[in-house]
């Protein structure tokens, strides 16, 4: 497993934005602070002006020809919706016998979303809690949907000042970079999910 630093990000985070700096290592959040200092074996990422998000929660099954690679590139991190096979490694799912998702669910467009941010009809604050964190307490899904130390690392860093197309620059999956820069990377870091009981 990679062990990461992530400095000068705008973490937001359970209704705030605040500048942090978060050190993920072994698949997981090991440190949310101030001031952090990168130890030998860690890839620095610095986010400066950059917005650090939970990675997307996805309830729904997307459709047939949207692979684990579109996923990852608009910041879905887990797909409820998704088998094991269809995850291909790259993202997380509820495995081959999926959690069926309320009707009334819509699907996620990360984009759409931060287009609102832009023109101010939504604050990243009030996206972060209808996407992320009410998608995890809503299906119960441990441990992630959250910025939290000792939580699975899946997160989302967003450039509100590139293209839509471009805005999600990286997307981390238990703490291992599956998209940055405009490309996929050779990482397999998905799992099954586990749900709170």
């Amino acid at each position: 497993m990679s062990a990461t630093l992530i400095i000068n990000a705008r973490v937001v985070n359970e209704g705030r934005t605040v500048e942090a700096d978060v050190r993920l290592r072994d698949g997981r959040i090991a440190q949310v602070g101030q001031g952090l200092t990168c130890y030998g074996d860690e890839e620095l990422v610095d986010a400066a002006g950059r917005y650090l998000l939970p990675g997307v929660i996805d309830t729904r099954a997307p459709a047939p020809a949207v692979g684990a690679d579109h996923l990852a590139a608009v910041g879905i991190t887990s797909c409820l919706g998704l088998s094991a096979a269809a995850a291909a490694g790259l993202v997380n799912h509820a495995g081959d016998a999926p959690r069926p998702p309320a009707d009334d669910e819509a699907p996620v467009d990360l984009q759409a979303a931060l287009d609102a941010v832009l023109d101010d009809r939504d604050t990243l604050e009030a996206l972060v809690e209808r996407v992320m964190h009410a998608s995890a307490r809503r299906f119960q899904v441990a441990e992630r949907g959250y910025i939290r130390e000792d939580w699975w690392a899946d997160l989302v860093l967003v450039d509100l000042e590139l293209p839509t197309v471009a805005r999600v620059v990286t997307t981390w999956v238990n703490g291992e970079k599956v998209w940055d820069d405009g490309r996929v990377l050779d990482a397999c870091p998905g799992r099954q999910l586990d749900f709170a009981r």
